[in-house]
């Protein structure tokens, strides 16, 4: 039967970053509550990376057509020259 637990007792990779990154901003979001005044920066940084990490996984799947698009030219390739092969040209 699973446990009950406290949400406050959870460390996340974000919190760990964030405190990796300065230990005293840390501090002050967590234990004090304190939140930085500048939001709306934060909030365009937060749809900046959307925008970017969208971006990425388009380019990564242009790139996975591209891969394919490429193996399927060789195959066509070397069935045309594999077929050609037995041909006499007059």
């Amino acid at each position: 039967m699973p446990t009950p637990y406290d949400d406050d007792l959870i460390l996340r990779a974000s919190e760990v970053g964030h405190y990796m990154f300065c230990r005293r901003a840390w501090w002050l979001a967590q234990v004090l509550g304190y939140r930085p005044d500048d939001q709306a920066v934060l909030t365009a940084g937060i749809r900046f990376h959307q925008r970017l990490g969208r971006s990425v996984s388009t380019a990564q799947r242009w790139e996975k057509i591209s891969y394919a698009l490429l193996g399927l030219g060789l195959i066509v390739g070397a069935l045309l020259i594999l077929g050609s092969c037995g041909t006499v040209t007059r």
